[in-house]
């Protein structure tokens, strides 16, 4: 989590969560923020987690974006 000072006070706060699993496929990304949606349809789950923070930084007014790793380099997505 950081503050972001350069940005107007409603943008501020930039809250990044990474892993270290194999993350989502960008062409996945936007798709994986419906509720029932799943990028892995193998593992246990309902689908329902990404819809839900979606839905919660709409409500404040914020921005929620999927993005590639630094951290993971060429090795995957997250």
């Amino acid at each position: 989590m950081r503050v972001d000072t350069e940005s107007p006070l409603a943008r501020r706060l930039v809250l990044i969560v990474q892993d270290d699993g194999p993350g989502i496929a960008p062409q996945d990304r936007e798709r994986v923020l419906g509720r029932g949606v799943r990028a892995d349809e193998h593992a246990p789950g309902h689908g329902l987690g990404l819809a839900m923070v979606s839905d919660t930084v709409a409500q404040y007014g914020g921005e929620l974006s999927i993005d590639g790793s630094e951290a993971l380099g060429e090795r995957g997505w997250t």
